[in-house]
């Protein structure tokens, strides 16, 4: 065995044991969050008196297993998943007026925060009773190790999408599965998804014909429009480039998420990712695209001075954005068009990094902390919203969504 062969066994027998570290003795990962009854409620959609008692009635007739545990935080998503059907308060999308929101998270440049934001805010949309489907096509396959996978252990390449691209599969039924949490789904890759790139690029670099180029770039906008129909909301965590599978996910797609942090270099790129998404955009046929929005997010904040005292001291520019709380201050002013920007932003905090240690997220935990589960919940409001505003029957939601956000800033700001 060479020494490269050696290092990639060692690396996989760690990742091994540390995965296996948080999940169950059966080998497959558990939701643990757990939630008290003041919380049930409002997750249901009626008071919590009401919801404990129809719950505990449905476990005296056998409709739902005894508690796993007992005290005040009892309750699990699946408890509110099943009081959700039984009240009639799921908050679906009408499949007759409201298209699904397919959901790129998108940038071209690594290390921006991307996968951790697709996560939590399917998680958070999970949480909140929509039906979610999590595509995960970045061959570093973090989210799909996030859900419990090895990806090149526990997965072959026929649980990913390369069957479908080459037109072995006719749709992805074949590939979704269900994972821990109730009522989000997942698409896993591995590095067959860095395969399905050479093979893409291969076919779109070979001369071809405007059919053909239509064919390789609209593959994957085939196959989500069909699986799209079983959900709400469909979010593709993306490939740090813009490549062939790139161009896929943007056909595919009719919202998209850009993560950027809040620094000089990271925002460059960013720019320079834009003028990429026009260019691919402009490169399909008219009116083959029509996004129903494009926002961009600030990502891994800390509102800390990013910049060396010598550049701070040698900068005469009052606005010059030498501090991430300039910096945000600075695209709030720029984006100021609403939706534009995410604000809040998406913080960088030592809970969700000690989660991600543990191949987890901080809506995993049992009893998530305070703090960081204001936070999340924060953020992904805003895009929830977002959201809201794609569909046409729940107009009311997102005016009271909207009022809501705007009293928290005001009590913030106060």
């Amino acid at each position: 065995m060479n020494q490269l062969s050696l290092v990639i066994k060692r690396a996989d027998e760690a990742l091994k044991q540390i995965r296996d570290a948080g999940i169950s003795p059966s080998h497959k990962k558990v939701l643990d969050r757990r939630f008290n009854a003041t919380e049930l409620g409002p997750l249901v959609g009626r008071s919590s008196t009401y919801a404990t008692r129809a719950l505990a009635k449905l476990i005296e007739d056998g409709v739902c297993p005894p508690f796993k545990d007992e005290g005040r935080f009892k309750y699990e998503m699946s408890h509110v998943k099943l009081l959700r059907d039984q009240f009639g308060t799921n908050p679906y999308r009408d499949d007759e007026l409201d298209e699904p929101v397919v959901m790129a998270v998108q940038n071209f440049k690594g290390g921006v925060g991307k996968t951790t934001v697709a996560l939590n805010l399917a998680q958070y949309l999970c949480t909140k009773g929509y039906r979610v489907l999590f595509m995960d096509l970045d061959s570093q396959a973090s989210a799909t190790e996030i859900f419990g996978y090895l990806p090149d252990v526990d997965l072959e390449d026929a649980d990913t999408l390369l069957p479908f691209f080459e037109d072995t599969e006719e749709n992805l039924d074949y590939c979704i599965r269900s994972t821990h949490w109730p009522g989000l789904d997942l698409v896993p890759t591995n590095l067959s998804t860095f395969g399905m790139e050479w093979g893409l690029a291969k076919e779109l670099l070979s001369d071809p014909t405007p059919e053909d180029r239509e064919y390789w770039t609209t593959r994957l906008k085939l196959a989500i429009d069909e699986s799209a129909k079983n959900y709400d909301v469909v979010i593709v965590d993306s490939p740090p480039s813009m490549g062939a599978t790139s161009m896929n996910i943007l056909r595919a797609v009719n919202a998209v998420v850009v993560p950027v942090p809040a620094k000089m270099l990271d925002f460059a790129s960013t720019c320079k990712y834009l003028y990429m998404l026009k260019g691919a955009v402009d490169a399909f046929p008219e009116n083959s695209v029509d996004y129903k929005f494009i926002s961009l997010v600030t990502s891994l904040y800390e509102g800390r001075d990013n910049a060396p005292k010598e550049v701070r001291e040698r900068s005469k520019d009052p606005v010059a954005p030498n501090t991430q709380m300039q910096f945000r201050m600075l695209m709030k002013e720029l984006f100021s068009d609403e939706g534009m920007l995410i604000d809040p932003p998406f913080k960088k905090i030592a809970e969700i990094e000690n989660a991600a240690s543990s191949y987890a997220t901080v809506l995993e935990e049992r009893r998530p902390q305070k703090s960081a589960l204001e936070m999340i919940d924060l953020f992904c409001s805003h895009i929830e919203l977002q959201i809201l505003r794609c569909w046409p029957s729940k107009a009311k939601e997102a005016r009271e969504l909207q009022k809501s956000l705007a009293t928290k800033g005001e009590s913030k700001n106060g």
